[in-house]
């Protein structure tokens, strides 16, 4: 099982993230999985601060906070890094 697919499965039983059969591409395009993960994490702010086209994602913008992951997955998908190894640190 890759780490992509324990994040998911960790959102599905302990975030109530729902899908029905669609790709993993658009699952991770789903907002709604990342809010379940990172519940189901137990993450409820993001390490540091994320500019994002003259925005901070800090305290004065709570429910923009769960934007960290995602941007911060794309930012590395787009760069070509090691997805695998995002997911594995995200879930331990």
């Amino acid at each position: 099982m890759t780490n992509f697919e324990k994040a998911l499965t960790l959102a599905i039983q302990k975030g109530d993230y729902e899908f029905h059969f669609i790709s993993n591409s658009e699952i991770i395009l789903d907002p709604k999985f990342w809010k379940s993960l990172l519940k189901a994490l137990g993450i409820k702010y993001p390490i540091r601060n994320y500019t994002f086209i003259g925005e901070i994602y800090n305290s004065d913008s709570h429910n923009r906070k769960w934007l960290y992951y995602p941007i911060t997955f794309f930012e590395l998908k787009m760069l070509g890094k090691d997805e695998e190894k995002f997911w594995q640190e995200l879930l331990n």
